[in-house]
């Protein structure tokens, strides 16, 4: 529904903005030498389509992905992140707030003597460029207080040695379930031509391949076809 929905939103935008309200050159010229005039809102509608299709390219990109888990190794990969997130989702209801309590101090602690924490948007930007490794404000001993070693062990525990911690032994712990629950032996179950045929062709596409490639029919399958072609 998402893609069908912004596919849509994104073809009348198109259609009513690019097409039916087209001005040539000629007519933009001329509506120039009345007067001033104000085209700011074309270059808005043309930013929101453009955000339009970058939500439509991850969506399809999502749902491609999505038909790759007939592979059991995609499978579990996506089986066990889906169900990791879920239950880690319900831990970021403790740590979120905590970690927003870290940027509020960030911001309160270094905005007179650090220009990157002037504005709560820029101290949430640099406290998360910290967790991502910089430590160009860490290094700066000299132009702020002396707890900022104290402020960089907290975060490193918070992030470090609880919060990746806890992702990794959640994303461990539902691997082994999914991988127990999808079964040890895969050559058991692995798929043959004839299954894949089945899931991707429709009915009439199938039964036209299985006329001219009888032989990966399985024999309990193989009066079905031969009604078919009755």
């Amino acid at each position: 529904l998402g893609i069908i929905g912004i596919f849509t939103a994104i073809f009348f935008d198109r259609y009513l903005h690019d097409f039916r309200s087209h001005i040539s050159t000629v007519g933009l010229a001329a509506e120039a030498s009345k007067g001033y005039s104000v085209e700011s809102w074309h270059a808005d509608i043309y930013r929101l389509n453009s955000v339009f299709e970058a939500a439509l390219l991850c969506l399809v990109v999502w749902r491609l992905l999505s038909f790759m888990k007939v592979n059991r190794h995609i499978f579990l990969i996506w089986q066990t992140l889906s169900s990791s997130l879920r239950k880690f989702v319900r831990y970021l209801t403790v740590f979120l707030p905590v970690l927003a309590g870290f940027i509020l101090l960030a911001h309160t602690y270094w905005r007179p003597h650090l220009a990157e924490f002037q504005t709560l948007p820029s101290s949430a930007t640099s406290v998360l460029m910290m967790l991502l490794g910089d430590d160009a404000i860490a290094q700066r001993g000299d132009a702020t207080r002396p707890g900022t070693v104290i402020y960089v062990m907290g975060l490193y525990c918070l992030i470090i040695l609880f919060a990746v911690s806890s992702w990794t032994a959640v994303l461990v712990q539902e691997y082994q379930k999914t991988r127990v629950a999808a079964g040890f032996r895969p050559q058991e179950y692995t798929w043959s031509e004839y299954d894949y045929v089945s899931w991707i062709l429709p009915a009439a596409l199938k039964k036209a391949y299985c006329v001219i490639r009888p032989s990966i029919v399985p024999s309990e399958d193989i009066d079905d076809i031969d009604d078919c072609n009755v």
